[in-house]
């Protein structure tokens, strides 16, 4: 491996920040650039020789990445564990049988319950894309998963979307808080860190009683209320993982784009030199001081950095979102931050 003491977990890439939908909170907005195919390829095979555990794709919409196919190929046929993210309004026949042929996992978003909410960021004609789709995924015996943004407008509906993923055939359904960045970069659209604690909580008793798998990803902090066997929070670790952007570009977090090296120079070395960056390190290194005496520090430390460094600009402080952030947003309800029950889960 030339040095490289070992590859990554994961490895994200966004093919294409083109899209043939407009979301709300689309974090991609004002990102340019594209590999063309041959070069696509080339990150492909880099990709095989580095051996990461597992390589996501997702834009924008991959479906409209003309080297998808190829790039989906050689991961494959390398044994290369693969997802990609659509929104599903252009997936065809064509496409599921080609992900269930070559093992390739599928995510795809889920913003509500029902039409409403679900459209209210995403578009009139995307709730029924939706279900369209995941039929197509079932009928072909695709495994797949739905990943929900969560904003102010559907906080109080994760148990439900939850019921709703399981009942869509869905192999687990995962929540991320929203990042603002892109089209999302303001406050406003944020859910104020009570009301997330107090869905949370909800997410992981409905996710205990149905039997069915919630996974929180960006939100570390939720580590405070106790993961238990269906309730599942992702650690973001920046030394076992990394992003590319569309135009081969590995920046900090995909959120922030902040440059520390490209994969057009080779993506072992491009790991290399990610891994040395001095801003990566010290991101993965430094604990925020407010953070020093929480129970859950080893694990979170200091909740999601692109959403801490996009609403304070630092990296040393904690995630806003943090029921225990003394940058914590909202009012909030004292009972549901300060109660025993947040401390007594992480003791």
């Amino acid at each position: 491996m030339g040095g490289v003491s070992a590859p990554p977990d994961l490895v994200i890439w966004l093919v294409t920040a083109r899209c043939n939908m407009s979301c709300a909170y689309c974090y991609m907005e004002g990102v340019h650039g594209e590999l063309g195919a041959d070069e696509a390829i080339a990150v492909a095979k880099g990709l095989v020789e580095l051996a990461p555990s597992s390589v996501g794709i997702t834009g924008g919409e991959p479906l409209l990445w003309r080297p998808l196919r190829q790039v989906l190929e050689i991961l494959s046929a390398n044994g290369v564990s693969s997802s990609v993210q659509s929104n599903l309004t252009l997936f065809s026949p064509s496409d599921a049988d080609f992900f269930a042929e070559h093992n390739i996992f599928l995510f795809t978003s889920l913003d509500g319950p029902a039409k409403k909410i679900h459209e209210k960021f995403r578009g009139p004609g995307s709730w029924e894309a939706l279900l369209r789709g995941l039929k197509l995924a079932r009928d072909a015996g695709l495994q797949f998963a739905t990943v929900t943004t969560i904003s102010w407008a559907n906080v109080r509906e994760l148990p439900s979307i939850l019921e709703l993923s399981r009942q869509l055939g869905s192999s687990y359904a995962a929540f991320l808080p929203v990042i603002p960045a892109g089209r999302a970069a303001t406050t406003s659209f944020l859910p104020s860190s009570a009301e997330l604690l107090e869905a949370f909580y909800s997410l992981r008793d409905a996710a205990d009683l149905l039997g069915f798998k919630a996974s929180i990803w960006c939100a570390p902090f939720a580590y405070l209320i106790g993961p238990t066997k269906h309730f599942h929070v992702y650690e973001c670790n920046p030394r076992r993982s990394f992003d590319i952007l569309p135009s081969g570009i590995i920046p900090v977090c995909d959120t922030l784009r902040i440059p520390v090296s490209d994969v057009k120079k080779g993506v072992a070395e491009a790991w290399r030199e990610y891994l040395a960056h001095p801003l990566i390190n010290e991101i993965a290194a430094k604990l925020p001081s407010t953070c020093k005496s929480c129970a859950a520090r080893d694990r979170c430390r200091g909740g999601c950095k692109a959403r801490a460094y996009a609403l304070t600009g630092s990296f040393e402080e904690p995630d806003p979102l943090c029921p225990l952030s003394r940058c914590t947003l909202g009012a909030g309800r004292p009972s549901a931050i300060g109660g025993s029950e947040v401390f007594l889960a992480t003791s």
